[in-house]
């Protein structure tokens, strides 16, 4: 391959690439490293060379002074009319003054790094220009605006912004760019009278075939290592994380090795400064993957892509869901959604209402939530004057506000048995009575339902009427838990984010790599419910637009998943599945005695205050520990199991 051929493939590559010979020179330098380094600049605005001269309008924007900026001092400012005895380094620095005017009053703004808000502005007038001076830690940006004209930077940790007006033409002379630290054009060198070059005029694309490697690149840890690796003191650098003139960059460094002798090198890096772009070409990507499977799916199952716009999820579960879902709305059966708490039951509820019955009402009933001596009249409603308290002109029930539309009976399977009856009754009859009435009322209504208890179990006790079970049961949609679909939540997390956002009126924020591979490790006992709960709070203290690892908190710390069996378990330590295993112990033994704690501390043959004082370190409190059995058993059963090695 020639050189021109090879040149032409290393600028399409969407990385950075330097290749050096033994001697150091730089033989190959391709676009992108071009962009990475400021050396190629995009845009159509440009510059000539020169120097700052007296007169000129100086507008700074330096977020920690005297850090990436050349070596800033608090006096170096006095150039531009800013005088403070009380200006730190590290403190963030809005200012614009004339440059060495003798006496000109600056526009100037100060804050201590740890007190700055998420953004941080300055605006004015200034030589008859309108200025505006922002830092936005949010976004990481900041920005120089003059006349309109937006000039922006953008940092990860920090940088000086610098423009320059020319004194006698009020026109742009000077613009910084992120290639500021190649082309020597800190911001203390410019005060002190360094000269900056041009942009954009021909000229940008300085030669750099040729020259030495380590007079391109400042002195730095990775200088360092491609001086080890040419001179046979070292090996390979594969994905660190380095700086390149003060950018930070994902980097590797490889030999080119002939005849097992080192005769170059080849640095191949990504710009980490430009998280932003590259979260946004990662997203794009993972969406592009999602529409390709979601398209495959519902030509395979003739679902819609469009069916269950708020019911996120790709996995060939939750694929199975959907096209269960869909032919249940298209048919008039009653519907039973069952699953864990959280997994999503009333959301789909409200998907199959859309589908089937749009233009009708959507009423949601918690049943758990209803005290059990009122239902039937919440449910049915009541004439005036049917009991004590009762309204005058009466009230409608739920079935009366859902007609023409859709009742969803949450937990239905807390509906108390003087109840059920008539529920039955209104079920198979499309009417009912009133409390107090003599006369039924007829309605058109679409029953859909769901519980995260074993019905057939309730049934086997008495608690629920076997002609309703069988009544409600015709069409039965299982929500897996997400940790039973893990593949599904970088979706999830990203449909709730944006969600959240939207909702509270914040700037849009996205999910980091290392954030989305914490939820990932995570196993999700509150499933979707818990998803959410874990992102709003992300949103919310998230101080940039990335949400990063150290934003997500977890309720309780969880284990590593590992795969067992086509089943993911908890991993990790052993001490870590030894305890999984004894909480899953005592849960089991709690089911089996429901709820008694003397039978599953006899079960377990344990002295009482062990078995207390372990109920107390997994943090299990009272609750409904009914044992299941009947269909289904086997499944709840299954997710109760614990980690057996093999």
């Amino acid at each position: 391959m020639d050189d021109r051929l090879s040149g032409v493939v290393l600028d399409i590559v969407d990385e950075g690439v330097v290749c050096v010979n033994a001697g150091g020179l730089v033989t190959h330098f391709n676009r992108k490293a071009k962009e990475i380094t400021g050396i190629v600049l995009k845009g159509g605005r440009s510059h000539p060379a020169g120097s700052i001269q007296p007169g000129d309008v100086v507008l700074i924007v330096d977020n920690m002074l005297g850090d990436d900026d050349g070596g800033m001092t608090p006096d170096i400012l006095e150039c531009i009319g800013v005088k403070d005895p009380e200006l730190r380094l590290g403190d963030v620095v809005l200012a614009a003054g004339f440059y060495r005017a003798g006496g000109g009053k600056a526009l100037y703004r100060r804050c201590g790094r740890n007190a700055a808000p998420y953004t941080l502005s300055l605006s004015g007038s200034i030589a008859g220009l309108d200025v505006v001076l922002t830092m936005d830690r949010c976004e990481k940006r900041l920005t120089v605006s003059v006349d309109g004209t937006e000039y922006y930077l953008r940092y990860l940790h920090s940088v000086a912004h610098l423009v320059v007006v020319d004194g006698q033409s009020r026109e742009v002379k000077f613009y910084q760019e992120k290639g500021y630290s190649t082309r020597r054009e800190a911001l203390r060198p410019l005060l002190e009278g360094a000269a900056f070059q041009s942009k954009n005029l021909g000229t940008t694309e300085f030669s750099i075939i040729g020259r030495d490697f380590f007079e391109v690149f400042e002195p730095c840890e990775l200088t360092r290592r491609m001086d080890r690796l040419l001179t046979g003191e070292s090996g390979i650098t594969l994905d660190e994380d380095l700086y390149i003139n003060q950018r930070l960059v994902s980097c590797s460094i490889l030999p080119v090795l002939e005849s097992g002798q080192v005769q170059g090198a080849v640095l191949k890096f990504t710009d980490l400064s430009e998280m932003h772009q590259l979260l946004q070409q990662r997203n794009d990507l993972i969406t592009k993957i999602e529409r390709a499977n979601l398209a495959l799916e519902s030509r395979t199952t003739r679902v819609p892509i469009t069916a269950f716009p708020n019911f996120s999820g790709s996995s060939p579960a939750i694929q199975r869901v959907k096209y269960l879902a869909f032919k249940a709305a298209q048919s008039q059966s009653n519907i039973i959604i069952t699953g864990e708490s959280g997994t999503g039951k009333s959301q789909l509820a409200q998907e199959i209402h859309r589908l089937c019955r749009p233009g009708g009402p959507f009423v949601e009933v918690n049943c758990g939530s209803i005290p059990r001596d009122l239902f039937e009249s919440e449910l049915f409603g009541y004439t005036g004057g049917a009991f004590t308290g009762a309204l005058p002109g009466g009230k409608p029930g739920y079935f009366e506000q859902a007609n023409g539309g859709t009742i969803f009976l949450d937990e239905i399977g807390e509906i108390p048995m003087s109840t059920q009856v008539k529920l039955l009754y209104a079920i198979q009859n499309k009417r009912f009575y009133r409390v107090g009435a003599t006369k039924p009322t007829d309605v058109d209504v679409r029953i859909l339902s769901a519980t995260n208890q074993d019905l057939w179990k309730a049934v086997q006790k008495g608690h629920f009427r076997e002609d309703l079970y069988y009544r409600i049961h015709v069409f039965h949609l299982h929500i897996p838990p997400l940790r039973e679909r893990i593949s599904d939540l970088y979706l999830l997390s990203r449909s709730l984010t944006e969600d959240i956002c939207s909702q509270y009126g914040t700037a849009p924020k996205k999910l980091s790599g290392a954030a989305v591979e914490k939820l990932l490790r995570y196993d999700w006992p509150g499933n979707i419910r818990e998803l959410r709960n874990v992102v709003e709070r992300a949103v919310a203290v998230s101080e940039t637009s990335i949400i990063g690892e150290e934003d997500i908190e977890l309720s309780h710390p969880g284990s590593p998943l590992w795969s067992i069996q086509g089943r993911q378990v908890p991993g990790g330590s052993m001490k870590a599945q030894l305890e999984y295993a004894e909480e899953q112990a005592l849960r089991r033994a709690l089911m089996l005695a429901e709820g008694d704690k003397r039978r599953a501390m006899e079960m377990l043959e344990m002295k009482k205050s062990s078995f207390y004082a372990r109920l107390q370190y997994y943090q299990i409190e009272d609750g409904n520990y009914k044992m299941s059995s009947g269909p289904g058993d086997s499944k709840i059963l299954e997710s109760e199991r614990g980690f057996r090695p093999e």
